[in-house]
């Protein structure tokens, strides 16, 4: 199996007929990255009015963090996924593709 994947890495590929698969994975990365970051401030925003207006629920303002926490945890992880994308897509090095997800 693993002696399939190197000689399938070590072959050469044209960019031809990659195009429409390049197309949609950077669609899909932007497209995750802009509603994930999106619904991540949102979360965020909603984390903090929920702390500010539960004053004396202790039970609630640590909920609020934990919201808070896990909006900030989800926008750095969404980051980090973009950076992984783009080391994979520098690895894989296809002739004809320079830049795929500008």
């Amino acid at each position: 199996m693993a002696g399939l994947v190197l000689i399938l890495l070590a072959t050469p590929v044209s960019a031809g007929y990659l195009t429409p698969i390049i197309t949609f994975i950077c669609t899909m990365r932007t497209s995750i990255q802009r509603i994930g970051g999106s619904l991540g401030l949102l979360m965020f925003v909603y984390g903090g009015v929920k702390y500010a207006y539960s004053a004396d629920d202790p039970g609630a303002r640590k909920q609020a963090v934990g919201i808070c926490g896990a909006a900030v945890m989800a926008m750095i992880i969404i980051m980090i996924a973009k950076e992984v994308i783009d080391a994979i897509g520098a690895m894989l090095n296809i002739p004809g593709v320079t830049n795929p997800c500008p």
